[in-house]
């Protein structure tokens, strides 16, 4: 079995020392005795907002490695698939992938009654839902088909969402989002995911409570990073290599020394398996094995819960393709030419993102409506705050013997007075579910604090409250504004011209015309 054997997305599968590979998270913790706490795991929850590698919050209970078969001993690690540099008409490219995606959702729906599909007013779930409509109406897909989307309904993804459907003539269910369900995903990330990722991730996964359980749900969240090579709206070519930062000084420095080291061995591990070191490919493996597989992939497992759940662009026909391509090939040009491929009208609605289509005319687009399609940061600063503070037990935190009491307390205060630093609101709902979590884990099982030493006069770091102030005043001035992104644009486009030089192209396979 080699990895291109294996799907990008997979149920997550949990173990430790003696026990076999269970789907479930807490009949592993129910299995250990004794639980230590996994200074490097929650050092990368504080630097990323998730998890990296193979990593729970407990040293001794691991997850099934990214691209690996589970065996009776562990897990054998697959080879990672080889990345390209092919260049060829955008057109071509675009046909090839469409093919791709038909094949790859036809046989996930195959034998499928009932099948709902994920649509917001971004571009990779439109894709899905038309390619869907199309086999449905081809009779290559037997089952009812209704789409679902979830927000504010004067929001830009929900208004589209539902003009998209209506196109597409199925059904369609919105749920709303409101402070109330930000609440309920506190408990649910508590009970249900390990406390891997922050609630603020959970939006209305736990609708999907309801569905009849041979039912299968489609989810396009893998089409930006394997179609357009687009990560947390970063280019492949943009992308960093993960460096592990102590955010708002939440670890005692001498613990987050000891554990971000342990990262770094990690990503290095990673790094290892890959047959090619050119930077932006290692970027794009540590993204897919960490942010794609631990925060996108981990988070949706509430719906994995309930009934099938698949991830559309993840069947290896479909990545190993894309992964073959020149990155200047993985932009917005090619779901420009695929959208038409698809449905000529569905390519002139507008991306929720920017509000205009992707270079076709634009139609359908409504200038008074909100580009988010949720409330979080006023929920969790002002609305919800009281009751979020209420619930953090600052000595049950003290007691892991990993954070800063005062930086914790300091995060808080920052956010209550409306300070939405990166990650900022995310860790501090991420801190009452951790709360939450060792109420349930103590209840059957003994946790042992962590006893390295700690030095707690930590002021490490940049000073982030105050460089956000700033950022929000600059605002004000739009000009300044817009100049500053025009230069963002600008350096994009220079880098990916640049990445020709950096990485050369090679000749496209016969038939196809090289052109860029």
């Amino acid at each position: 079995m080699t990895g291109l054997e294996k799907h990008l997305c997979s149920p997550e599968r949990y173990t430790t020392d003696g026990a076999e590979w269970s789907l479930s998270f807490y009949d592993i913790v129910q299995e250990c005795g004794e639980l230590n706490w996994d200074a490097a795991a929650l050092c990368s929850i504080i630097s990323f907002g998730y998890v990296c590698g193979d990593r729970t919050l407990f040293a001794g209970i691991k997850r099934e490695p990214w691209l690996s078969k589970p065996t009776q001993n562990g897990a054998r690690l697959l080879d990672i698939p080889l990345h390209g540099r092919t260049v060829m008409a955008t057109t071509d490219a675009a046909v090839q992938l469409h093919e791709l995606l038909q094949n790859e959702i036809a046989s996930a729906c195959s034998q499928k009654k009932n099948v709902f599909v994920l649509l917001s007013g971004g571009l990779d779930s439109r894709i899905v839902g038309g390619i869907t409509s199309n086999l449905i109406r081809s009779g290559d897909i037997v089952g009812d088909l209704t789409f679902v989307t979830w927000g504010r309904d004067d929001s830009r993804d929900v208004s589209y969402a539902k003009k998209i459907a209506e196109l597409l003539d199925h059904p369609i269910i919105h749920l709303d989002l409101t402070s109330r369900h930000l609440l309920n995903n506190i408990n649910l990330a508590a009970n249900t995911l390990g406390c891997l990722t922050s609630p603020i991730h959970l939006h209305r996964m736990d609708w999907f409570e309801s569905v009849p359980k041979e039912s299968i749900v489609l989810a396009g969240s893998y089409g930006d990073s394997v179609g357009r090579a687009e990560y947390a709206r970063q280019h492949i070519i943009e992308l960093e290599l993960h460096n592990p930062i102590n955010r708002f000084n939440l670890i005692e420095q001498s613990i987050f020394a000891m554990g971000s080291s342990q990262l770094l061995g990690d990503l290095e591990f990673l790094h290892n398996r890959s047959k090619q070191e050119d930077r932006y490919i290692l970027c794009e493996i540590e993204m897919q094995a960490h942010y794609m597989r631990n925060l996108i992939a981990h988070t949706m497992g509430i719906i994995r819960n309930n009934c099938d759940l698949y991830q559309v662009f993840t069947a290896p026909s479909v990545y190993s393709y894309m992964w073959s391509l020149h990155p200047v090939l993985r932009r917005n040009n090619i779901y420009k030419a695929i959208l038409p491929m698809i449905n000529a009208e569905l390519a002139c609605f507008p991306w929720a993102r920017t509000n205009k289509s992707l270079g076709w005319k634009t139609k359908h687009a409504d200038a008074h409506l909100k580009k988010q399609y949720h409330d979080y940061h006023k929920w969790i600063s002002k609305d919800l705050f009281d009751v979020l503070y209420s619930q953090i037990d600052f000595d049950a935190l003290k007691n892991i013997g990993i954070f800063s009491i005062p930086k914790i307390k300091e995060l808080c205060s920052s956010i209550n007075k409306g300070d939405y630093e990166y990650l900022g609101p995310d860790l501090f709902v991420w801190f009452v579910s951790l709360c939450k979590f060792i109420d349930i884990v103590t209840s059957t099982t003994q946790i042992v604090p962590n006893t390295e030493s700690r030095n707690s006069s930590n002021h490490v770091g940049t000073n982030r409250y105050r460089i956000n102030a700033v950022k929000k005043n600059l605002k004000r001035f739009r000009f300044l504004v817009w100049i500053v992104r025009s230069i963002y644009r600008i350096k994009k486009a220079v880098k990916l011209v640049l990445s020709l030089a950096h990485y050369p192209p090679k000749r496209a396979t016969k038939g196809h015309r090289k052109t860029l």
